[in-house]
């Protein structure tokens, strides 16, 4: 049986946002705060400088601050 990559990815994400919510104070998170960290993950880690945390914290706020209208930056790629 072949390993799906992005599945992998996706239960990394999963775990690793969930407990970096917690770390910074989230409980109810949606399919955005998911759907972003996914994304910061796969633009800002390739390099190695940026970590997995410092992604998930960022994409857990930015997420949280769109979901609260307060965004006023452009929309990030999906």
């Amino acid at each position: 049986m072949a390993i799906n990559e992005d599945d992998i990815i996706y239960v990394l994400t999963k775990e690793g946002v969930d407990g970096v919510a917690k770390t910074i104070g989230l409980s109810k998170l949606t399919h955005e705060h998911y759907r972003m960290a996914e994304k910061y993950i796969h633009s800002f880690c390739s390099d190695g400088v940026y970590t997995w945390v410092n992604a998930f914290t960022d994409a857990l706020e930015d997420a949280e601050e769109e979901l609260r209208g307060g965004y006023s930056g452009s929309k990030p790629e999906e």
